[in-house]
């Protein structure tokens, strides 16, 4: 029996709850059963958070391709706008500044480069046809000093009774002709001399490469707009040529070798030969002045 100072037993919570050490005993399926409410609790905020997590990063992601291709852009702008610009404005600068050459830019120097290389051809051009019209020159003078027939001979006696020399004599060489008898010994002598023959060929072959070559100088001379020069060069050796020329006998019953050559270039042998007759008359004054051989 218990004493009066002495309370009631405690029970068996009481005991459980009031004795140090003791753990207290969880119920397993009483708390499956709080976890599984308490998830399905979390559930529908868990999904709507992560949704909206998901909306926020597209968001973001959308926003940061915006931002790229507006940076972009604008680099692309300063880039054209800037960079452009400027890099213009400083060749503008610079060209502006350089002095003013006929030969500062690429182009005029290549224009310059193409005319000095036309220059040049012409040159060699030219060069080629001097060397036809010496050519020319030899060929007449052998037909003149060394002739492989004496029918030469005898045309130039012929000439010299004659008041129109020896020009006079080969315009009547044809049928018919005060000189006819001449022109039939020239035909048969041309017919059977194979020497003589070659050297009328040599003479006539000679006269028509220089007659073209000729008209091509003149053409040549005015497009370079130096007629004059052109002419000039080519004086002497058209003065001879015309002047030898007309006592040797062409290709053409009546006439001489000076009609072997076109028109265009029979003037320009009578102008050499009239020029050089006056130079020489003003050097030489008397009767016997001519043009040199």
């Amino acid at each position: 029996m218990a004493s009066p100072g002495e309370g009631a037993p405690p029970g068996p919570e009481q005991s459980a709850s009031s004795q140090p050490g003791q753990t207290h005993t969880m119920d397993p399926q009483k708390d499956f059963q709080e976890k599984q409410t308490g998830s399905a609790k979390d559930a529908p905020e868990s999904r709507s958070t992560m949704d909206g997590n998901g909306t926020k990063e597209k968001a973001a992601a959308n926003t940061r391709e915006t931002n790229a291709a507006a940076k972009d852009q604008e680099d692309v702008k300063v880039i054209r706008g800037g960079g452009f610009a400027r890099l213009a404005e400083a060749i503008a600068s610079r060209i502006d500044s350089q002095p003013a050459n006929p030969a500062s830019s690429w182009m005029e120097k290549a224009v310059d480069f193409s005319t000095r290389l036309h220059t040049a051809r012409d040159e060699k051009s030219l060069e080629a046809t001097e060397r036809l019209g010496k050519q020319a020159v030899e060929a007449l003078r052998d037909l003149r000093e060394r002739p492989a027939s004496s029918i030469m001979a005898a045309i130039s006696d012929a000439g010299k009774g004659d008041p129109d020399g020896v020009a006079g004599v080969l315009s009547e060489m044809k049928a018919g002709g005060r000189y006819a008898d001449l022109h039939s010994q020239f035909v048969t002598e041309k017919q059977n001399n194979q020497a003589f023959a070659a050297q009328l060929e040599n003479v006539t072959s000679r006269l028509e490469a220089y007659g073209k070559g000729r008209e091509t100088a003149e053409a040549t001379g005015q497009r370079m707009g130096m007629s004059g020069s052109v002419t000039q060069r080519f004086t002497q050796i058209d003065a001879e040529i015309g002047r030898t020329a007309a006592e040797v006998p062409g290709k053409k019953e009546g006439a001489s070798a000076l009609e072997d050559v076109s028109e265009k270039v029979r003037e320009m042998m009578h102008k050499a030969v009239t020029a050089v007759t006056d130079f020489m008359t003003r050097m030489n004054p008397g009767p016997a002045a001519s043009p040199a051989p």
